[in-house]
């Protein structure tokens, strides 16, 4: 039941994960977790434009990934969730498409949402009209 449960939560958090630089991104002072959050979604904004089989579309993904990578190492546990789920889109089919990555980054999210608290934070991050019903 846990299992199936997380599942549809990685669904909606994953649906819930398109690329759009957000609103959190404008503060005037905003956190290094925060900033590295924006920084990745800028990096694949950019990269999504680019044409699929440039080396400059590949690079900027990448560069994403590591700003994602570093978010989830320094931010609270919300910004690490989020992070993560933004790490695991960027390795997907679409992106990188690196499966080997992409598992390891959703193994550690799974990981993050079994802390206590963990399934609780995570609708911080899906938003509610992303959100996967369990009907």
């Amino acid at each position: 039941m846990t299992s199936m449960v997380i599942g549809l939560l990685f669904a909606g958090l994953l649906a819930g994960s398109q690329t759009q630089v957000s609103s959190e991104c404008v503060p005037s002072n905003p956190s290094g977790a925060l900033l590295q959050l924006c920084l990745g979604e800028q990096e694949t904004i950019q990269g999504e434009m680019s044409s699929e089989g440039d080396a400059e579309r590949r690079r900027r993904f990448e560069t994403a990934a590591e700003h994602y990578r570093h978010a989830s190492n320094v931010g609270t546990a919300e910004l690490r969730l989020k992070a993560l789920t933004l790490l695991a889109r960027t390795y997907d089919v679409q992106h990188l498409n690196d499966q080997t990555r992409r598992e390891t980054v959703l193994r550690e999210l799974a990981d993050n949402l079994r802390r206590p608290g963990g399934i609780e934070r995570l609708f911080y991050v899906i938003p509610p009209d992303r959100a996967v019903s369990a009907r």
